[in-house]
């Protein structure tokens, strides 16, 4: 509503309708972002959780010992192993591909659910769409979830989606790439995400090992289930990770060819290439790890791109411990647009050979 002429009124309907059919009229599809997980709130007072006043205590996941509900990296988790939880995801779901023509659907935190229910959903909107496509942020439950470890049903996370239709979010070639990885470190971690993060691919390791995906943490049987990427919304961005882990006297233009190396490996391996957006021009947040709150002083894109936006003052927030202060004081890490321009016309060669050849995309 914040985004529609009117929030108070229709309005907000009709304009995300015409929304999406100006997106597709240009030929691309749109993706919404599902979060069935959690809530903001639960309880029966004012402001609270609408699902609390439907059925009080029902859609929520307690601890089983002290009946609180469970929280931890979700708070508020809902429990989609019960049928009517289930059920409006399913409802929902199907809804928005039936009257909003949504075309994929992204889930938060998707091994929070069983991923019965996410094949159920998948098989029901695809009734509406046959080209639909699903996939999420398939991590295991916190450590004190009663549904850690399949303890209370089989769980959508990564190990146990490999076999679906339902992709997961590959963070173990994401750790190993977003810390300098490509040019050394983990690097079969990144060779099995090229190579679609396929469980049974054999390949010769860094040591020189003959190993299978599974030795490596591969988990997937097709390379539709690997959502290839470094950077998201969540977390840091490429340019402030590459920044922290490059070594301190690297050149100015090695660190752009690192990005750009970097993004090559997304744009050229097997799977569903994932970009966040404004990778291609070195887009930086300052070093700002988690930017929801931030507006636009960390979160600005410049498309002009004469600037990226790095080093507008210290963040409230650190990545991975970093001295954010130490980092920004380095003077090798200031592009302009030379280096920007540069760094976005080698992913769009990246790009025109992601595309030149059914082989990138098996």
């Amino acid at each position: 509503g914040h985004y529609s002429s009117d929030p108070e009124g229709t309005s907000r309907i009709l304009e995300m309708r015409q929304m999406i059919m100006a997106l597709h009229g240009m030929g691309l599809r749109v993706v919404m972002d599902q979060v069935y997980n959690h809530t903001d709130s639960t309880g029966l007072d004012a402001f609270t959780s609408t699902f609390d006043k439907l059925v009080p205590g029902y859609y929520y996941r307690r601890n089983v010992i002290n009946g609180v509900v469970e929280g931890g990296n979700c708070i508020n988790c809902t429990a989609s192993e019960n049928r009517m939880m289930a059920k409006f995801m399913e409802d929902s779901t199907v809804y928005w591909a039936e009257h909003y023509s949504i075309d994929a659907f992204r889930y938060d935190l998707m091994g929070f659910h069983p991923r019965q229910v996410m094949l159920d959903v998948l098989a029901a909107v695809r009734e509406v769409d046959e080209d639909t496509n699903m996939w999420g942020e398939g991590w295991s439950p916190d450590p004190g979830s009663s549904a850690l470890n399949d303890a209370i049903f089989e769980t959508a996370t990564q190990g146990n989606m490999g076999d679906t239709d339902i992709g997961t979010f590959n963070d173990h070639s994401r750790n190993a790439l977003r810390t300098g990885g490509l040019f050394g470190g983990n690097a079969d971690a990144i060779r099995i995400g090229l190579a679609g993060n396929l469980v049974d691919y054999s390949f010769y390791s860094a040591t020189g090992q003959l190993v299978s995906g599974s030795d490596v943490s591969g988990y997937s049987t097709d390379p539709s289930n690997n959502i290839f990427y470094v950077t998201s919304h969540d977390d840091g961005n490429l340019f402030d990770f590459m920044q922290i882990n490059l070594p301190d006297n690297l050149p100015t233009s090695d660190r752009v060819r690192a990005q750009n190396m970097t993004s090559s490996a997304v744009l050229l391996g097997q799977g569903i290439p994932f970009i966040h957006m404004g990778a291609d021009i070195l887009r930086s947040k300052s070093l700002d790890r988690n930017s929801y709150d931030s507006g636009d002083w960390f979160n600005r894109v410049d498309f002009t791109y004469e600037d990226n936006n790095w080093n507008n003052g210290l963040p409230p927030n650190t990545i991975d411990g970093s001295d954010n202060a130490v980092v920004s004081a380095n003077e090798l890490s200031v592009v302009g647009q030379a280096e920007i321009t540069f760094a976005h016309e080698v992913f769009k060669e990246f790009l025109e050979i992601s595309q030149s050849s059914p082989l990138f995309s098996l």
